[in-house]
């Protein structure tokens, strides 16, 4: 066993490399017409709906998988927000041809949790 008065060889402390590495670069957020909507706030409708023009016509991401054009008729939007999001072709219901191939992929099925 070494004495600690022994004399040795210097150790010097290095740290693991994943310590040194800068940060990862930040993610954008992800737009979020539900927010948009709750706040009335057209620009903001704008901008999301320019970026993500599909977002008119997919249900909500908030868990609800309400159509964005029915939130804002029961928030009672603006109307410019309203046809904006007309003018990027959403409806306030899910139409006939494509309710059976749409909204069961987003659904949750209780039935097979009883």
């Amino acid at each position: 066993m070494r004495s600690l008065a022994s004399p040795g060889t210097p150790r010097t402390y290095r740290k693991p490399v994943a310590l040194l590495s800068p940060p990862p670069a930040p993610k954008p957020l992800r737009p979020k017409l539900h927010v948009a909507l709750t706040r009335n706030d057209l620009v903001e409708v704008v901008e999301i709906l320019a970026k993500r023009p599909e977002l008119a016509q997919m249900p909500l991401g908030d868990g609800t998988y309400e159509l964005p054009l029915k939130r804002a008729l029961d928030l009672d939007c603006d109307r410019a927000v309203i046809d904006v999001l007309q003018g990027f072709g959403a409806e306030d219901s899910v139409s006939d041809d494509t309710s059976d191939h749409l909204l069961p992929d987003l659904m949750p099925d209780f039935d097979s949790c009883a």
